[in-house]
């Protein structure tokens, strides 16, 4: 409790920075973070000024990337730039840093499961409007060599996404790219978890049919999928 703190300025601050060192744990998100800083003023002046606590975090967070990209050793906010500022903004860049600095051409996705469609199925209309779970984890993957092969979208596009999970499952790839997809992963960020809640992929209610098309415009297509269908009886 914050009434048993030591009275002296000093001693409060550290006392406060060892509080927050303590509870900003691998189970506290930065969301959690801000929330306890809206306790008390000294509170939220602590969360803001201290850069270890936002250190801390990032490091929990993106270890792997900073190990696999950036030599271990984390970039440093640049100047004028709080670290709390920079935990946000870095968690945002990271992949396009990384991609600049290795000239690898580097894709975010949500961990695939498999769904048994082969190279030659069509999904099913009712998938299209399916909600479908949201990954909890997702692996980061090196398609330098592979996007000269790639017999889909050009894949700049993918890795210009800072998440590309929705491209990808909207795309309805088939096991096999799924499995192919594995072999491009980035030695040791197989598995990584999304940190906080608007990491995640959205809930995938298939918005983007619902955008693409208009309810006029699905009508006027029926005559011409009587027409195809027909030509292939």
């Amino acid at each position: 409790k914050m009434s048993h703190a030591p009275s002296h300025a000093g001693t409060s601050k550290e006392a406060l920075t060892e509080l927050l060192l303590c509870v900003s744990s691998d189970h506290m998100s930065a969301v959690d973070l801000l929330k306890l800083a809206g306790v008390s003023c000294d509170l939220r002046k602590a969360v803001d000024d201290n850069s270890q606590v936002w250190h801390k975090l990032l490091a929990q967070q993106l270890q792997p990337m900073i190990d696999s990209f950036f030599h271990g050793k984390m970039p440093s906010p640049s100047e004028g730039k709080t670290w709390k500022l920079h935990f946000f903004d870095f968690r945002q860049s990271w992949k396009q840093l990384a991609q600049q600095q290795t000239g690898r051409m580097l894709v975010q996705i949500g961990k695939q499961q498999l769904t048994g469609r082969g190279q030659d199925d069509s999904p099913l209309w009712s998938s299209l409007w399916t909600e479908t779970p949201r990954p909890s984890t997702y692996g980061v993957y090196d398609v330098t060599q592979f996007a000269e092969h790639h017999p889909g979208i050009d894949l700049r596009v993918a890795a210009d996404l800072a998440d590309a999970t929705d491209l990808f499952e909207l795309n309805a790839h088939c096991d096999a790219a799924v499995h192919t997809l594995e072999t491009l992963v980035v030695p040791g960020l197989e598995n990584l978890p999304y940190h906080e809640v608007r990491d995640l992929p959205k809930h995938r209610h298939r918005h983007w049919l619902r955008q693409s098309f208009d309810i006029h415009s699905i009508i006027n297509c029926v005559p011409f999928l009587k027409k195809v269908s027909q030509s292939h009886k």
